[in-house]
């Protein structure tokens, strides 16, 4: 395999909520001309999602299919600028925080 060959993705934006009520956003990656539905049913048991964590930052999540309950593409997600944005994550995106270790982000 060549190792400098480029693949050509593009990100889709989504709200995901699985089966234990817990709700994530972040972006799935797609083959051009891919669509969302074309990711859920696919044959991989497991989907990558880069998911906006607690911090502002993403993190990448293995989601397992038989557990998403839902998924959603939304239009925009938080433009979160950590480093320059020194307020608390709550008046920055909006959005309460209810634990450190798990992201848990609602759409408005």
């Amino acid at each position: 395999m060549d190792s400098d060959a480029n693949v050509s993705k593009e990100k889709l934006k989504v709200y995901v909520k699985m089966a234990d009520g817990q709700r994530l956003l972040g972006f799935f990656f797609a083959e051009p001309n891919e669509r969302l539905q074309d990711l859920l049913n696919d044959q991989r048991a497991f989907l990558p999602l880069h998911a906006l964590n607690d911090n502002g930052k993403y993190q990448l999540i293995m989601l397992s299919k038989s557990f998403v309950q839902q998924v959603e593409e939304v239009a925009e997600l938080p433009n979160i600028d950590v480093e320059g944005d020194r307020r608390s994550a709550e008046r920055r995106t909006g959005h309460e925080l209810r634990s450190p270790s798990t992201p848990k982000f609602e759409l408005d």
